[in-house]
């Protein structure tokens, strides 16, 4: 993103058969990573325990964004549950792909499509 470019986010949530479907539009930056991790710790805290995060409309995301997906992530794990991040494409690709190199691995798990990422649940 340019520099002075508007960072918005919007998080839209449905469930279906158990798992809880997130999708993130806009950006997850230092100026959107509280709203988004708000939005995630509700689901969370509302007793979720198994959840997809659409990342197909994410345009751009930082390490504050990368930061909300490892809280929510271990929030997951300490209730049994799991995050999956599903249909990241290019810088915000890269850039989970890169956070994963640092020890994000084993809290985060990308997949290309919802489906892949439901089919990890049932394995």
């Amino acid at each position: 993103m340019e520099r002075g470019t508007q960072h918005t986010l919007t998080v839209t949530t449905h469930e279906k058969d158990g798992i809880t479907f997130v999708k993130i539009k806009g950006s997850l930056a230092s100026t959107t990573a509280a709203q988004g991790e708000e939005e995630l710790k509700k689901i969370v805290d509302g007793g979720a325990t198994k959840v997809v995060v659409n990342l197909a409309e994410l345009d751009y995301i930082a390490s504050a964004g990368l930061r909300v997906f490892l809280l929510v992530s271990k929030a997951l794990g300490k209730a049994n549950g799991a995050l999956m991040i599903s249909a990241s494409k290019g810088m915000v690709r890269e850039a989970i792909e890169t956070g994963m190199g640092y020890g994000f691995a084993p809290l985060i798990r990308l997949f290309n499509t919802d489906e892949e990422a439901i089919a990890a649940f049932k394995s």
